[in-house]
């Protein structure tokens, strides 16, 4: 599978969109898919962000107009049709299955234009919902109480829509990462504005932590491409208790070892959250304000509607002060994001292509994990905790059982979920299926189901009906049934399974 990705960096656009479609970047190809990365850089110093991609990374010249301006198209220094132009023609005859875009000025016409131009599918990566957009796929990692109804007006076809901090695409480096261990007093303050932080937000978040009075250690983040950095590093240069880092290839252990985190509210506010980081949150950005408003409706962090000294003082104070509320709102980040959203919106991209192969020996050690899964055992008839002895011994077995067909659905390389038909006769089985826990909600199952059936089709062509049966209390597998041509009676489902040539 071919994805072209299409996103910016600079200064006031920031590094978090380039960051988190990264993170998808790495995820596809992680899982077999081929990313080209297209981008117009407002700034020369944020071009090393692609090294990785170097050999498929397509600079754009142009733009020279580029600025911070009251409105996104500003961002682009042309007009989208120019800007799809010049996109389609770096790309040459390269045909991609999925054109994704992760860029504030771009809209429909952006769209429309590279879908016409190369008859890819489009994934909208948002969070504004503020124009027209043709997408197949919108992915908004940002929480909201409805984000179907947040793009119904915007949708100007219906798209699938991704959203929430399930689907934030973070490094895949977070979902193993050591998480923050509570403790109090505060001892230490993290302090990150962004790789840019164009409105000098640090020097600000500093004044506050003056105003408190806070004598432990501060560690400043940030990059060589903040536009402020100089007066940063003469700010802290007489200030003992500061420190500063530069360039880190990731922020996991940073959030990892402060036990309070002022951060601006863009993409990094779901790494914190991710370890576990009692967060101060500002937002430094108009796009910011609405991550602000679903943050404090989930009372997950203090919310700081601007840069201003007296507000974030007033927020650190209750931050040093509530150790409860730090410790609650630390557990409650951990449950809300756990690190894995860009293997989610890549397994999305790429469901499509799912396939099924039959297991091997090497199998046995991931199905294991996912059968012994809660949410798996709570829906299967033997709902107990299975020994890996005796895992093992079954999955061997299955190998070599002339009545069993034990199959591994994958999109691209990833596995993703278990497909198993046991023979009654040559002609009747019974199907059972599970998915990787991690990827529920997707969609694979009706796909992985259908690859299985193709399956049977070849390798056992005299197989004419397939049985299945689900648990009273498992509406969804009953749905999944349904939806994919079962025929119920009760909790039971057939489907008729025409020939190869039928």
């Amino acid at each position: 599978m071919n994805i072209l990705i299409r996103a910016d960096a600079a200064p006031f656009i920031g590094l978090g969109h380039l960051k988190r479609m990264l993170a998808l970047a790495r995820s596809l190809v992680s899982a077999g898919a081929t990313v080209m990365f297209v981008s117009r850089f407002q700034d020369a110093g944020m071009n090393h962000c692609l090294d990785e991609f170097e050999a498929t990374a397509i600079f754009l010249t142009g733009g020279a107009n580029m600025v911070a301006q009251p409105t996104y198209a500003g961002w682009l220094g042309m007009g989208e049709a120019a800007d799809a132009a010049d996109v389609l023609a770096s790309i040459g005859g390269n045909h991609f299955n999925w054109i994704i875009v992760d860029h504030y000025a771009l809209s429909a016409d952006w769209q429309e234009r590279m879908r016409d131009g190369n008859d890819a599918q489009i994934c909208v990566v948002d969070d504004l919902a503020n124009r027209p957009l043709c997408a197949d796929l919108i992915v908004d990692q940002n929480a909201h109480c409805d984000h179907k109804a947040k793009y119904r007006a915007v949708s100007q076809n219906g798209a699938r829509v991704l959203g929430g901090p399930r689907f934030a695409m973070l490094d895949a480096r977070y979902a193993d990462a050591p998480r923050y261990v509570f403790q109090d007093p505060v001892q230490s303050i993290g302090l990150f504005m962004g790789g840019g932080d164009a409105t000098a937000a640090t020097l600000v978040a500093l004044d506050a932590i003056k105003r408190v009075g806070f004598r432990g250690h501060v560690e400043i983040v940030s990059t060589t491409s903040n536009s402020t950095l100089s007066l940063l590093q003469s700010r802290i240069a007489n200030e003992p208790f500061c420190s500063l880092t530069l360039d880190l290839p990731t922020l996991a252990p940073f959030f990892a070892r402060h036990d309070v985190q002022i951060g601006a509210a863009g993409s990094a506010t779901w790494e914190r959250l991710c370890i576990g980081a009692p967060v101060i949150v500002v937002a430094t950005a108009p796009n910011q304000s609405e991550v602000l408003a679903d943050l404090a409706a989930l009372d997950i962090a203090w919310c700081v509607s601007e840069p201003d000294p007296a507000k974030i003082a007033e927020a650190l104070h209750h931050a040093l002060s509530l150790p409860e509320e730090r410790k609650r709102m630390s557990s409650a980040g951990r449950k809300l994001v756990d690190g894995h959203g860009a293997v989610r919106v890549a397994v999305a991209l790429m469901r499509d292509a799912l396939s099924v192969r039959p297991a091997t020996a090497v199998d046995a050690a991931l199905t294991y994990l996912w059968r012994n899964h809660p949410s798996i055992r709570s829906t299967s008839r033997n709902d107990g905790e299975i020994r890996w002895e005796d895992h093992r011994a079954w999955h061997e077995a299955s190998l070599t059982r002339t009545d069993r067909a034990l199959l591994i659905g994958q999109c691209g390389t990833r596995p993703v979920g278990v497909v198993r038909y046991d023979h009654e006769s040559a002609r009747v089985c019974e199907v059972s299926i599970y998915l990787d826990p991690l990827l529920n909600g997707l969609g694979l199952g009706t796909r992985l189901l259908a690859a299985g059936e193709a399956w049977l089709r070849e390798h056992r062509p005299q197989t004419r009906k397939i049985l299945a049966e689900t648990l009273p209390e498992n509406s969804a597998s009953a749905r999944l049934f349904a939806n994919s041509g079962y025929a119920p009676t009760g909790h039971h489902f057939t489907k008729s399974l025409k020939g190869p040539t039928s």
